[in-house]
């Protein structure tokens, strides 16, 4: 009983949290014609559906999207594709993708941000969060070693991925190759976000 205030306290500061980049979100005026990346199971599709006229989530498995609960409303279509070999048939108003970059790895972190770019009418937008260097502190991460990060599934099983913490300076630098003027925050504890503008034509 006495590890139930803890769990509590965790919980409580990890949802303020996502209340504050809920607010960056909102600030980054992220509408229009929308396409988000790595979508998933739409946990941050719901906030950008309540924005967007038009809302394409992509992700690279067709079960993950059939649980995504935006798919199937009006202004929602769904595409299934690998994210680093998808290339965008019209340009966007705004690109999404959360709990995504980490994964990307490094010698192709100026390749997605280009093709981020290519996806971006000019004036575009862009808005990104993820996990912050502590997400290694979790207790399901058993081992990380250079850009792979071991963790353990809910059934036992260790699943290896590809896991990079970017620093802010990198992500923007990447950005700024590519076109795009990036401005890269963090809250407290949990997570990094980013928001930016397509200035290249």
């Amino acid at each position: 009983m006495a590890s139930l205030p803890e769990v509590s306290d965790t919980n409580a500061a990890w949802l303020v949290e996502v209340d504050q980049v809920v607010q960056v979100l909102d600030a980054a005026a992220i509408t229009g014609d929308v396409v988000e990346l790595a979508a998933g199971t739409g946990t941050w599709s719901i906030h950008l559906a309540r924005c967007a006229t038009r809302l394409t989530v992509l992700d690279g498995a067709a079960a993950t999207l059939a649980r995504n609960p935006v798919v199937g409303q009006p202004h929602v279509v769904s595409v299934v594709a690998d994210l680093f070999t998808w290339e965008p048939d019209r340009r966007y108003d705004a690109v999404s993708f959360t709990f995504w970059v980490t994964h990307v790895p490094r010698e192709r972190l100026d390749d997605f941000w280009a093709r981020v770019a290519r996806a971006l009418k000019p004036g575009g937008r862009v808005f990104f969060v993820d996990d912050r260097a502590s997400a290694t502190d979790a207790p399901h991460v058993v081992a990380a070693d250079g850009q792979l990060m071991s963790r353990e599934l809910d059934d036992g099983r260790v699943a290896t991925i590809v896991k990079n913490f970017y620093e802010p300076d990198e992500l923007c630098d990447a950005a700024r190759r590519a076109g795009v003027e990036l401005t890269v925050g963090s809250t407290p504890r949990y997570f990094v976000y980013g928001f930016g503008v397509r200035t290249a034509g």
